[in-house]
């Protein structure tokens, strides 16, 4: 007889006939005992409809799990809508072996229960969730409408999510050329938002990412996409437009924290520090606010 003193399974529950726009509340149990409760929403089907969503990045299997679970309560306090993630949830590449793999996904989830349990979590793969390799955990884990690159419709917004791996932009970027299209004359989107994890543009420890600079910059400014959200670096980073677009950096989920250079004359706001940001979409309004895990607003855009 071989006893598991950790559960081992892994259900997926595929719910029907949900309503737009609906806020549900579902409990869970099992024959062993189990029981647990959570709540979500579904997106609206109404374009003008106003809704919040937090961008919570760079965990990194909590590698500084106080940190890493500070900000996810922070998250759960805020009651968001949904929560976007743009990867490194845990440490699939670098853990150094097998266990060291399902270690830390067990810290990335015992630090974000309440969060996960209170909203819609919708990922985008990080460097550190080896999302090149089909046997990856993350492919696993995860639910999505396609392994790698996706477009996700809320109300007036049209989200593209997109993998960046390393050297991999070139590949993704005729797909990525025809959803912007797509979303640019799509009478119902007021708002396009690409989401990915290496960013284009950043200051400090960890620079911006050169080939997406080349290859998907363009593309943003040429379609007119209203905000461009990454993580990597982490630290805290709002640039002044660039040809017209916002671009936005977060990594302060629980990774060790990055040096930033706060004084380029890009960066409107600056700051290494653990945190998330919550946005607020209002028909043709965004409001971005970088928050602190105790709640403290300290970048408002």
């Amino acid at each position: 007889v071989v006893e598991e003193p950790e559960p081992v399974r892994r259900h997926v529950f595929a719910l029907k006939g949900l309503a737009p726009g609906t806020h549900y509340e579902y409990e869970v149990e099992s024959s062993d005992g189990y029981r647990a409760g959570g709540r979500f929403w579904t997106a609206p089907a109404n374009v003008d409809a106003s809704f919040t969503f937090v961008l919570h990045n760079d965990l990194q299997g909590g590698i500084d799990p106080d940190a890493a679970r500070r900000v996810s309560e922070g998250v759960a306090r805020a009651c968001p809508d949904f929560v976007l993630s743009t990867g490194d949830l845990a440490d699939s590449r670098y853990a150094g072996d097998y266990a060291g793999v399902l270690e830390s996904w067990r810290r990335f989830f015992e630090c974000t229960a309440g969060e996960l349990a209170a909203c819609v979590f919708q990922p985008v793969s990080g460097n550190h969730d080896e999302p090149e390799n089909p046997d990856s955990y993350w492919h696993r884990l995860f639910e999505l409408p396609d392994k790698h690159d996706y477009p996700l419709t809320v109300g007036p917004v049209r989200f593209i999510l997109l993998d960046s791996t390393e050297h991999e932009a070139p590949a993704r970027t005729a797909w990525l050329a025809r959803e912007l299209q797509k979303a640019a004359f799509d009478p119902g989107v007021r708002w396009i938002i690409p989401a990915f994890h290496r960013p284009p543009f950043s200051e400090g420890e960890r620079g911006g990412d050169g080939s997406i600079r080349d290859w998907w910059v363009p593309l943003f400014a040429k379609y007119e996409v209203g905000l461009v959200l990454s993580g990597h670096a982490h630290t805290y980073q709002r640039f002044h437009p660039i040809e017209g677009v916002p671009y936005l950096v977060s990594g302060g989920g629980g990774g060790w924290l990055y040096r930033v250079d706060e004084e380029q004359a890009g960066i409107a706001q600056a700051t290494s520090t653990y945190h998330f940001v919550k946005i607020r979409v209002d028909g043709g309004r965004m409001t971005v606010e970088g928050i602190l895990p105790d709640g403290q607003v300290f970048d408002q855009a």
